[in-house]
């Protein structure tokens, strides 16, 4: 799977496949300075898909704490259901995200 992010975005982007089917099945990917990202070897089902602002650099989402506080990392869903079947190449329409 491939796709596009057309608006100005937070570096360093994480793109975040996970699967509506099977809890902690995800896969991510970094999106590139071109604004792109490819996942590979998805298993074939329904997922959504969610970018988030990797300001600690670990690659995981990070919820943020109340104490000591620290806010959660920037995040955006997309809304649409992404269905994946096997040995097919997919890509994503261009994606506006909201900051």
């Amino acid at each position: 799977m491939t796709g596009n992010i057309i608006t100005p975005h937070f570096n360093p982007l994480i793109a975040k496949l996970s699967t509506f089917e099977k809890e902690n099945l995800f896969h991510n990917a970094l999106v590139n300075s071109s604004s792109l990202f490819k996942i590979n070897k998805i298993p074939e089902g329904k997922y959504y898909l969610l970018f988030f602002y990797d300001s600690d650099g670990n690659t995981k989402y990070t919820s943020g704490h109340f104490d000591p506080y620290s806010s959660s990392e920037w995040f955006e869903f997309i809304s649409d259901t992404i269905s994946i079947r096997s040995n097919w190449d997919m890509e994503v329409a261009d994606i506006r995200l909201s900051k």
